[in-house]
């Protein structure tokens, strides 16, 4: 039986697929750095200070960066992989009926394909634990930390 192959972009299609991909990363990487660090910096040195929705800055802080941005990425991720996955094993094809592919792929079928759907679920799995581990070690920095050195003059500001 022979090899049927996925359909693939044309090569205009590619370089605008390419540029549009790389146009995007590079104002999210800009922005991250001009808008969010800065932020999270001036946060950071006085976030002793706040309370927010009955919070301490510093467990906020912690956790926040511990455990919420490894569930935020975990959710973008599994947003898209998990749900590809999820259509993978219903089809039992990858891939997918009418997908498009850069390069020359041979569409799998059947328990190999539903493998690879399966598959499709580990980023946000892997995410997921990185999160719970990072609830363990925010706990375990805030319950070594010293409150008392913190530099209440800041606060005055």
């Amino acid at each position: 039986m022979p090899e049927e192959y996925a359909p693939q972009y044309s090569e205009k299609q590619k370089r605008l697929l390419v540029f549009v991909m790389v146009t995007l990363s590079a104002l999210l990487i800009l922005g991250v750095q001009t808008l969010l660090f800065p932020q999270l910096m001036a946060f950071a040195s006085v976030a002793h200070c706040y309370e927010i929705l009955g919070v301490e800055g510093p467990r906020l802080l912690l956790y926040g960066i511990f455990t919420g941005l490894p569930l935020l990425l975990a959710l973008t991720l599994g947003a898209w992989f998990s749900w590809r996955g999820l259509r993978i094993v219903r089809h039992r094809q990858t891939p997918l009926p009418g997908e498009k592919v850069f390069q020359t792929r041979p569409i799998v079928f059947g328990d190999r394909a539903v493998r690879l759907g399966w598959l499709h679920h580990l980023p946000m799995v892997l995410l997921l634990a990185f999160a719970l581990w990072g609830a363990f070690q925010a706990e375990g920095i805030l319950a070594a930390s010293n409150a008392f050195a913190a530099d209440y003059r800041l606060c005055a500001s």
